[in-house]
């Protein structure tokens, strides 16, 4: 399975992943830890000024007892494929923060269930989005991303500064793992879109979302390879 994004999410995923004994993570991030990520993220301070896919693999390697391969790539995503360092993979989990690398998984993948994960910028509210083959996709769920569409998270990421805790990181990444779930055990769900609301400020929602006709992404249906 790729892990696109070793921050907050993706970092909250792999623990979890790694519990439940998931065969094999491959992890991409360009990124370095920083001081501001250890309150959040599942990193250590001598983990300071080095690639996070790196890191996160290793200490994900650590907290798990169930033989989950892990392998890290030090590259955001789009840089791995211009370099043809990404590889073949059943699934997805796509943890980043920023529409333009969720676009770009969204049209590469089309062919693979990929699991979308994001937290909102009040640091209280998260959706989870499933996309499946044949199946409504990223841009069909949120049409505006499509907007910030570019070529942005090639070398250095693009990623704004959320303020996101782990509270709702942990409540969201969890959520995404249920879905791979149910993606590949009889793990029951009725919605391929969930988001919830921490602080009860608007209602929890969980939709089915049907695939949009005029969807530039996955009607259209843009040729690219599929990580194989």
């Amino acid at each position: 399975m790729d892990v696109v994004g070793a921050g907050g999410l993706g970092g909250a995923f792999v623990w979890g992943a790694v519990k439940k004994g998931i065969g094999s993570l491959q992890i991409y991030d360009g990124d370095r830890v920083e001081i501001s990520n250890l309150n959040r993220q599942f990193f250590t301070p001598r983990d300071l000024g080095r690639n996070k896919a790196v890191c996160l693999a290793r200490n994900g390697a650590r907290a798990g007892y169930m033989g989950t391969r892990l392998v890290a790539v030090p590259y955001f995503l789009q840089a791995a494929v211009d370099r043809g360092l990404d590889r073949p993979c059943d699934a997805v989990f796509c943890g980043v923060n920023n529409d333009e690398t969720r676009v770009f998984v969204a049209r590469r993948y089309q062919q693979k269930p990929v699991v979308f994960a994001a937290v909102g910028r009040d640091a209280g509210h998260g959706y989870v989005a499933v996309q499946e083959p044949g199946g409504a996709c990223f841009a069909c769920f949120r049409p505006q991303a499509l907007q910030a569409e570019t070529a942005v998270g090639r070398v250095d990421g693009g990623c704004p500064v959320d303020p996101a805790v782990v509270d709702v990181l942990g409540v969201v990444a969890m959520l995404a793992l249920y879905a791979v779930d149910s993606l590949v055990m009889a793990r029951p769900r009725h919605w391929n879109f969930k988001q919830v609301a921490l602080h009860g400020s608007f209602p929890d929602i969980s939709a089915q979302v049907p695939k949009r006709r005029d969807c530039p992404v996955c009607s259209l249906a843009i040729k690219v390879p599929n990580g194989e």
